[in-house]
C-alpha cells in the first residue's frame, strides 16, 4: 500500500468545484458530492491549510512509530541488539540497523509504519485522537470527520493526476494540469494503461475509504449530541442524584486527563508550516524528476546535482534521495542505486 503525501494537490484540482468523470471509476462524483457535503462552508485556502495539517499528522506518527519502538528495543533487550556490536547498541546504532537490515538475519525486520506499507487513512486514524483539532485558527472548529473528508478528497486528486485520461475533455483540463500532463508524458513508463490505471485505481479505493470513515464519524458525532441532549432533558425534570453528579465528576475527570494528554493543533503552526516549506519543496523536487531524472545513471547522482545551496533544493542529499526514491516508487519507476 503506498501512502502518497499531500504535494499540493488542490493546486491542480479544485476539491469544491472540479467535476469528476465516471470512466474509468464510475463513483468518483459520488465519493466527491459526499466529501462536499461534508464539507459544505469550508472554504478552499481552509481545505488546503486542513491537508497541510493531515500531512504532518502523518508523517509526525510515522517518525514517533519508529522513535518508540527504538526505545523499546533498547528498554527490554530485544532480540534486534543481538544484531549489534556491544558498543553500537544505543539509539543510532538501532536507527541505522532498522534502516539497513542484514539480508542474511534469521529473524525478519520488525514492523515499522511507513508511507510505503501503511495508509494515509491507517496512519491518521491512528494519531487524530493525539491532537486538540477544534483550536485550528486556519480550520476553526475542526470536526475529525471533516479531515477524513479532507483526506477523501486529496485522493481523489492524486487519481485525476496519477490517470489523466479518465478526462473525457481537453478543455477541461486547467493551464496547470496541462503542463503536468505534459511533464508526464515524457515518462517512458508514463503511457503505460496498465500501470497509469492501476495507480489510479489505489487512489480511489483509498478515497472511498477515507469517506466512508468520515459518514461514519460524522453519524456518530451527531447521535452522540442528540442522546446529550435527551439526557439533558431529563436530568431537568428529575432531582440530581448523588449517582448522576459522581458519574459526572468521572467524566469530567477523563476529559480532563485526555486534554492534557493532547497536542494543540494551533499550538503546533509553526511545525506545521516548516512541514508545509519542505513538502514544497518535495513537490518541485517531484517536478524535477519528471522532466530531468532520466538524464541522470542513479538517484544518487541525481541527489548530489539537486541538493544543497544554492540548488534547487537546500536540503541534505540524503533527504533529495529519498524524495527522489518516493517519486520513483509512486510512479512506478524501478529504483537505481548505484
Amino acid at each position: 500500500m503506498r501512502s502518497s503525501g499531500y504535494y499540493r494537490q488542490f493546486d491542480f484540482f479544485d476539491p469544491i468545484n472540479e467535476e469528476l468523470p465516471e470512466y474509468p471509476f464510475s463513483q468518483l462524483p459520488s465519493i466527491a458530492y459526499r466529501a462536499r457535503k461534508i464539507l459544505r462552508g469550508r472554504s478552499l485556502d481552509q481545505i488546503k491549510s486542513a491537508a497541510s495539517t493531515i500531512d504532518w499528522f502523518i508523517d509526525e506518527y510515522f517518525d514517533n512509530a519508529k522513535d518508540i519502538l527504538v526505545r523499546q528495543i533498547l528498554e527490554k533487550g530485544s532480540y534486534e541488539l543481538g544484531y549489534l556490536r556491544y558498543e553500537d547498541r544505543n539509539e543510532k546504532g538501532v536507527n541505522e540497523l532498522l534502516d539497513n537490515w542484514p539480508s542474511g538475519a534469521d529473524e525478519p525486520a520488525p514492523f515499522i509504519p511507513s508511507r510505503e506499507n501503511t495508509s494515509s487513512f491507517e496512519a491518521l486514524s491512528e494519531c487524530i485522537d493525539s491532537y486538540v483539532i477544534e483550536d485550528d485558527a486556519d480550520f476553526p472548529n475542526a470536526k475529525q470527520y471533516e479531515y477524513f473528508a479532507v483526506l477523501s478528497l486529496w485522493h481523489l486528486a492524486d487519481c485525476i493526476i496519477r490517470h489523466r485520461d479518465i478526462r473525457t475533455h481537453d478543455d477541461h483540463l486547467t493551464d496547470q494540469m496541462r503542463q503536468l500532463e505534459e511533464s508526464l508524458r515524457k515518462l517512458p513508463l508514463y503511457n503505460s494503461p496498465e500501470i497509469r490505471l492501476s495507480l489510479a485505481g489505489e487512489s480511489a479505493v483509498s478515497s472511498m475509504e477515507a469517506i466512508c470513515w468520515a459518514e461514519r464519524l460524522q453519524f456518530v458525532d451527531v447521535l452522540g449530541f442528540s442522546i446529550t441532549r435527551l439526557a439533558n432533558e431529563l436530568k431537568a425534570e428529575r432531582a440530581k442524584t448523588d449517582m448522576l453528579l459522581a458519574a459526572q465528576r468521572d467524566t469530567d475527570e477523563l476529559a480532563t486527563q485526555k486534554a492534557i494528554k493532547t497536542i494543540s493543533v494551533n499550538a503546533s503552526k509553526a511545525a506545521i508550516a516548516r512541514h508545509a516549506e519542505n513538502r514544497a519543496m518535495k513537490s518541485d523536487v517531484f517536478e524535477w524528476c519528471k522532466e530531468h531524472l532520466q538524464e541522470y545513471p542513479s538517484m544518487d547522482k541525481a541527489a548530489e546535482a539537486i541538493a544543497g545551496g544554492g540548488k534547487l533544493v537546500p536540503v541534505a542529499v540524503r533527504t533529495a534521495r529519498d524524495w527522489i526514491g518516493e517519486w520513483a516508487k509512486l510512479n512506478g519507476r524501478p529504483a537505481r542505486k548505484a
